[in-house]
């Protein structure tokens, strides 16, 4: 399995031929928007525009459900509004399953989890986690939840990076909090089951390609 970051909370997940990608933006945010040929597309926001440049006859995938296709098992997972909130903020956490290998993304995380949420997270290999603060999660907030899902390898998302018009923390400030500041980005992580660490959580930073 391959994971490329694509910006903010834009990855792209390749099992063999079949290719994933998830929350493709387009330019309002400063950034170009990523181009990619998917098999399936995976939305965390239904109301999002950002399908412009992503082509291919893909699979949309747009809220909560349960998903396979190709072989790859998705589960769309639909957040509890917080309490006291007057109106809930349509969005879905997604559970992406396949050689083996189980992928949260949780978009544009900003609340903590209940335990219901947390029941549909356990067994998670691979964390991507908003970190920026703003609109989602800050770098404490994350290593929070990071705590109560214990995966083996956490990749860090929606954070400052040139060009991007939204007011993020940078990432160091979340690398700090994890104790992992002499992590080296990658261009692409490759992984499998076999290789993932057994008794700790490794933080994984991509390079925007």
């Amino acid at each position: 399995m391959h994971i490329s970051w694509l910006g903010q909370g834009c990855f792209k997940i390749q099992s063999g031929e079949t290719v994933l990608v998830i929350d493709p933006y387009n330019k309002d945010i400063g950034l170009k928007p990523p181009r990619a040929k998917a098999d399936i597309v995976v939305m965390s926001d239904p109301d999002s525009n950002g399908l412009e440049s992503i082509s291919g006859e893909y699979f949309l995938i747009n809220g909560p459900g349960e998903y396979e296709i190709k072989g790859i098992f998705v589960y769309g997972i639909a957040l509890d509004a917080v309490e006291g909130q007057k109106e809930a903020r349509r969005t879905t956490i997604y559970r992406i399953e396949s050689e083996g290998i189980t992928i949260a993304h949780l978009d544009s995380l900003n609340k903590s989890l209940n335990d219901k949420e947390l029941e549909r997270l356990e067994n998670i290999d691979v964390l991507i986690v908003p970190v920026g603060g703003g609109k989602v999660l800050d770098a404490k907030k994350a290593v929070e939840i990071i705590n109560q899902i214990e995966p083996s390898v956490v990749i860090p998302m929606q954070y400052k990076i040139p060009q991007l018009k939204l007011n993020l923390d940078s990432v160091e400030k979340f690398l700090k909090e994890m104790n992992a500041l002499k992590v080296q980005p990658l261009g692409k992580y490759t992984l499998k089951k076999k290789d993932l660490p057994p008794d700790r959580t490794e933080v994984v930073v991509l390079e925007q390609s």
